[in-house]
This record gives structure tokens, C-alpha cells and sequence, in this order.
């Protein structure tokens, strides 16, 4: 005697109220600003990179990239970008990661004062933060060399400015006020992290 096979029955239908209750409506905005912020910034970039292999007939040539690393006036400008990015990201790493393990770890005074006005940067601006370095730092109107021109009697287009916001190193000096919080916060949020690196050598 042979049994027939059962037939699987599939789950009942859900009530429409369930699945109308189940519906995100918020998923189809967020698709339409997906496909506006791909067309706003993909697109752009597809462009530039199909016209950067073609000459002003239309032709496919490689001219334009072969100017850019042989001519000075972008080498220049590509390596000061480099050395700047790379001390910027080396200060950060110096100096940020060892405040952080030490408001993550120990019971450094004021920590939570300090985590505070670390984080504070954050909510601010940038172009706020920069105009007021350019007024607190400009070489001849910076209130900082001001006060440094005042105080030693000396005149403020022939003595050297105190800080010159404006140089290299004043470039770098306020890039790090605004990415050291990044970096200590990726440091300080990982207590866990720094108890498995501390207990590791116990267990070996």
C-alpha cells in the first residue's frame, strides 16, 4: 500500500491591516535620496573621469595625466597635499591616542571635563573654528600677535608674528584641533578592547 504524499500547505495569508501595519514608509524616501545623492555625486565623478581621457576634439589620450605628474605646478600643490596629510595624521596618532587610553583606563583628574571640551569640537563649525584662528592668529591683525607686538614694543610688519596662522605649520596646528577628536574617540571608546590587550599576557 502506497501513502500519497501530503501537499504542504504554505502559511495562511496575513490580514491586510498586518501587512499595511508592516509597511515601512520610510523605505522608499530613503531610496529616493539614494538615487538623488547617486546622481548629485556619482554621476559628476563619471564624467570627470570619462572626460579626463579625451582632448578638447573628443579624442581618447592619456596628455592630461601625463601634465599632471611631469608639471611642477601640480606636483607641487599633490605633495604639499601629501606632507601635510601625513603629519597631520602622525600628531594626531601621537597625541590623541595616548589621552584617550588615558581617560579610558585610569582615573585621570577631570577626565570627564576633558572628554567634554574634546568632544565640543564636534558640534561646532568648521568655518567657524577657522575664522577664528584667522583672528586670533593672523600674522599683523591676530589679537595674539598683537598682544605679543604690545608687550615687547615691536612693530607689526617688521618682528616676526609670534603664530602666523597662515604658514605651514599654522595650517597643520588647526587641521589637528579638528581631526584629534576623531581619532580620540576612537581610542577612548574601547575600554574592552585595552582590558584584552592588558590581560592577554597573563594568559600566555
Amino acid at each position: 500500500m502506497k501513502i500519497a504524499p501530503s501537499k504542504a500547505r504554505g502559511a495562511p495569508p496575513r490580514p491586510l491591516a498586518a501587512r499595511a501595519r508592516s509597511f515601512d514608509p520610510t523605505a522608499p524616501l530613503s531610496l529616493a535620496f539614494v538615487l538623488l545623492l547617486a546622481t548629485l555625486v556619482l554621476l559628476p565623478m563619471f564624467w570627470l573621469v570619462v572626460t579626463s581621457f579625451r582632448d578638447d576634439a573628443g579624442r581618447i589620450t592619456l596628455d592630461h595625466y601625463w601634465q599632471f605628474f611631469t608639471d611642477a605646478s601640480f606636483l607641487k600643490p599633490l605633495f604639499t597635499t601629501l606632507w601635510t596629510s601625513a603629519t597631520v595624521g602622525a600628531l594626531c596618532v601621537a597625541v590623541a591616542a595616548p589621552m584617550g587610553w588615558l581617560v579610558a583606563r585610569t582615573d585621570l583628574p577631570a577626565k570627564r571635563l576633558l572628554r567634554i571640551l574634546i568632544l565640543a569640537s564636534f558640534v561646532t563649525p568648521p568655518f567657524l573654528g577657522a575664522f577664528a584662528w584667522v583672528l586670533l592668529g593672523g600674522p599683523n591683525a591676530g589679537l595674539i600677535n598683537q598682544w605679543y607686538y604690545g608687550l615687547f614694543g615691536l612693530k607689526a610688519f617688521e618682528a616676526a608674528p609670534l603664530l602666523n596662522i597662515f604658514s605651514a605649520g599654522g595650517m597643520v596646528f588647526v587641521m589637528i584641533l579638528y581631526t584629534f577628536p576623531y581619532v580620540f574617540t576612537f581610542v577612548a571608546k574601547r575600554p574592552r578592547y585595552w582590558a584584552c590587550l592588558r590581560g592577554e599576557p597573563r594568559s600566555m
